[in-house]
């Protein structure tokens, strides 16, 4: 019995040290979502846009939208919330033409 006694600390240790990774990384958010500049037919508007959008790499799903060029800096966006609903739910929003 003696000889196990060390394992229940160093089990605690181990529990502690990945409690503490995980809180780490779900606070610190940065490295599980991806931004990305892309340019569409925006579905609110109907005309072509480029936007800088913010994805969840776990999940997938589109979180934010940073900079929509038919909006200035610090206006906001008010279709942000139409355009991550028609992305989210499995709709591809139509890609302008290359120029």
């Amino acid at each position: 019995m003696a000889s196990t006694e060390w394992m229940t600390p160093v089990a605690g240790a181990a529990l502690t040290a990945i409690v503490i990774a995980l809180g780490y990384l779900g606070l610190r958010g940065g490295g599980l979502w991806r931004a990305q500049k892309r340019r569409f037919v925006c579905p609110e508007l109907g005309t072509e846009v480029d936007c800088e959008i913010v994805r969840d790499i776990r999940t997938g799903q589109w979180k934010e939208v940073r900079s929509c060029s038919a909006f200035a800096a610090g206006e906001g966006i008010p279709c942000e919330q139409e355009c991550r609903k028609v992305m989210n739910g499995g709709f591809r929003l139509p890609h302008a033409p290359h120029r």
